[in-house]
């Protein structure tokens, strides 16, 4: 891939973002103008419905981060050994696990 593509790929990216960002703050300004009469029901509405929701995906994406499996139980499930004085995974020999050479 040569620069000029590189630079169009990026170009691409960046549009589609400010293309959904966007569209996103049109969608919450139309949420907040539905019900022009009752600016604080809609308000409380929107506390009530769609604050959990995104709540309970920010909470999804950081537990995952959070509990993401580490090297040495991805070596381990895989049928290897982990040698904790390199810090590598080894396939041919077994080693103790030595809780002084953490890695």
């Amino acid at each position: 891939m040569n620069a000029n593509n590189m630079s169009k790929n990026i170009k691409s990216e960046y549009t589609d973002r400010r293309v959904r960002s966007i569209a996103l703050l049109c969608v919450w300004r139309l949420i907040i103008s539905i019900n022009s009469h009752f600016k604080l029901e809609t308000k409380l509405m929107i506390a009530v419905f769609v604050f959990p929701i995104l709540l309970a995906f920010l909470i999804a994406e950081l537990a995952s981060s959070l509990f993401a499996p580490s090297e040495v139980d991805i070596c381990l499930d895989t049928g290897g050994s982990y040698n904790y004085e390199l810090c590598k995974c080894d396939y041919k020999l077994n080693h103790k696990y030595n809780k002084d050479n953490q890695c």
